[in-house]
């Protein structure tokens, strides 16, 4: 039999939450960001104001150092220029007022830490198969897109050219 039961709850020990990610001319897919702007822009906003510890954006290994005000403050513009096409993980750790360290596992953040990003300016192509021009007298008929790179297809639109018989 439990007589007594004392639950203690402690002000100010929650990590600090990602409320807000935005990357300059990005889309993001599967927890990726895509972009082809090369002189981009990181901004992270916070529910409560915190501290910035050793931001980095990572290509093949090496750091790069953003540009951005430090201090305390809810929302970071992490400024990185004459990036080149490729791969990307930007770092960082945040602290609030009170110590508390960000917890990169808390489900709350409105992004999956660390941020994995894709420069990437090259132009699409598509091959089509079967070709233009072709003449086909069947139905169905399948269509085959291949992409240079990771695509998100969001519409495909197959124009046919009928002929009237001329008996009809």
């Amino acid at each position: 039999i439990v007589k007594t039961l004392t639950v203690e709850a402690h002000s100010s020990t929650s990590a600090p939450i990602i409320s807000k990610v935005e990357i300059t001319g990005a889309t993001k897919v599967e927890d990726v960001y895509y972009t082809k702007i090369k002189e981009m822009e990181i901004t992270i906003e916070f529910l409560e104001n915190v501290e910035i510890l050793s931001p980095k954006l990572f290509h093949a290994g090496v750091p790069i150092t953003p540009q951005y005000g430090g201090g305390l403050n809810n929302k970071f513009i992490f400024k990185f220029s004459s990036l080149v096409n490729g791969e990307y993980i930007f770092r960082f750790n945040a602290k609030d007022e009170n110590n508390n360290y960000i917890d990169i596992t808390d489900a709350r953040h409105a992004v999956d830490l660390p941020i994995n990003i894709v420069v990437d300016d090259s132009i699409l192509t598509v091959g089509i198969e079967p070709g233009e021009g072709v003449e086909l007298n069947e139905t169905p008929v399948d269509l085959k897109l291949t992409f240079n790179k990771k695509t998100i297809l969001t519409s495909v639109l197959v124009y046919t050219i009928g002929y009237l018989n001329e008996s009809e």
